[in-house]
């Protein structure tokens, strides 16, 4: 998990959903930590805090969210070291 989160800094991706690069973003499990492989890119989501608040409290549904894989596609791979 840390390798993702050097990974996504180094993107300068902002909010998969509200796309705000003004505060630092934080990685949301979307199916939550109780599923196989939680750490998947299928289960994980790149959130501003407010909108990792508002997807906690159920305002942002399950399926408005974009998952590591659809937000990042394969551009990581260029920026792996």
């Amino acid at each position: 998990m840390q390798n993702l989160k050097k990974i996504l800094k180094r993107m300068d991706l902002g909010c998969s959903y509200c796309y705000t690069k003004d505060v630092q973003c934080d990685t949301h499990h979307i199916e939550g930590h109780d599923i196989p492989n939680p750490d998947s890119v299928e289960n994980l989501s790149y959130l501003c805090p407010n909108c990792h608040r508002a997807a906690h409290e159920g305002k942002i549904s399950i399926e408005a969210l974009k998952n590591l894989e659809e937000y990042v596609a394969n551009d990581w791979g260029k920026l792996y070291r």
